[in-house]
């Protein structure tokens, strides 16, 4: 016979667990141990931690204002910085100083571009504390000039103190104290969107930051973006030219000598694309004939041809010359005084055409 008797289950014995003992360390402060540990981390983990760059003692910060107080005080000291800060960018704000042909050679182009709305943007940048693993470089000084060479916009963005690792003051003259008097990122994107937005053109010299300011809308603007960085370049393979060269060559300008400026380099950028206006929209309307290329995370470019008119003055420039001028470079720039500034193995061919009328300056 049988019966529905449900079966007996026992539970089972819990086994006695090994206790094992381990000393920590209590003579270090909560402070010094590495933020991926709590405080009763054990002393052998201590001895080996995982490769980071972050240090176990927090690093006194570099940069330290000791004038600010709290209250009124503080918002009286920063409105005085902002003063200051104003001051001296309209200070910075250099006019470009050409040929009298090349005036009259601008001043045709600019005719041709009348009906449209051209602006050229360029900026300088700091170096932030943030993992190596992103791009550290930010911008920091944004200027944006009309095609007359009107100023747009010329702000200073504000950051924090404990985020910025260099301010590459020596690079172009912009203080901490400029710093902490400047306009918030979110306002100058916003103003550079509203530019970027309603502009025909903009001019830029090889650098994506100068728009990745103005939100993710980089890509969408793509068929506006003149880059002269490239567009001007006599290099193979669609390696830029730096715009200190090319301003140098096409109008033996140094204003780049030195310490930098967004305004005059914007300026330099609009003139660059006024003197060669032609062949820039020419080389242009064929590099977006084919598919855009990245050129970094997230943002596209076109692949430019080399520039052979450049290439052609460059050419020349080396046959007198040899190499560029000491007080043209940088500190950045150092490995190139005494070098070769043309050579068959990285410029292109020369065409039979150059620049007349920036060959006279060599």
């Amino acid at each position: 016979m049988v019966t529905d008797i449900e079966p007996e289950f026992k539970s089972p014995k819990h086994k006695k667990q090994k206790v094992i003992e381990i000393e920590y360390e209590e003579e270090v402060k909560k402070d010094q141990i590495h933020q991926y540990y709590n405080i009763k981390t054990p002393k052998r983990k201590l001895e080996h931690l995982p490769p980071t760059s972050f240090a176990l003692k927090q690093e006194t910060p570099k940069y330290r204002i000791t004038g600010l107080r709290k209250g009124k005080k503080y918002t009286t000291n920063i409105k005085e910085l902002r003063k200051a800060m104003v001051t001296k960018l309209k200070s910075r704000e250099v006019e470009i100083r050409i040929t009298e042909e090349e005036n009259k050679l601008n001043k045709r182009n600019r005719e041709l571009l009348s009906d449209k709305n051209i602006i050229a943007i360029d900026i300088e940048k700091i170096r932030l504390n943030i993992k190596p693993s992103t791009n550290s470089d930010a911008a920091v000084w944004v200027a944006v000039v009309g095609l007359n060479g009107e100023v747009l916009l010329n702000n200073i963005i504000r950051y924090p103190l404990n985020c910025i690792a260099d301010t590459n003051t020596d690079f172009h003259s912009i203080d901490i104290n400029m710093i902490l008097g400047g306009s918030s990122f979110n306002f100058t994107r916003r103003k550079v969107y509203e530019l970027c937005r309603s502009a025909d053109i903009i001019i830029m010299a090889s650098h994506i930051e100068s728009l990745r300011i103005c939100s993710e809308d980089y890509n969408n603007l793509l068929f506006k973006i003149r880059d002269i960085g490239r567009l001007l370049s006599p290099r193979k393979n669609d390696l830029p030219f730096a715009l200190k060269f090319i301003s140098y060559l096409l109008f033996k300008s140094k204003d780049q000598e030195g310490q930098h400026g967004a305004v005059a380099d914007a300026r330099l950028s609009m003139l660059s694309y006024i003197y060669d206006l032609a062949t820039i929209e020419k080389l242009f309307e064929d590099a977006i004939t084919r598919y855009p290329v990245p050129r970094r995370k997230n943002y596209l470019g076109f692949r430019n041809t080399p520039n052979q008119r450049m290439s052609n003055l460059l050419e020349k420039y080396f046959r007198k010359y040899k190499s560029w001028p000491k007080d043209l470079l940088d500190k950045y720039q150092k490995k190139l005084i005494g070098k070769a500034v043309w050579n068959t193995n990285d410029y292109v061919a020369p065409s039979r055409i150059g620049y007349p009328l920036a060959e006279s300056h060599l």
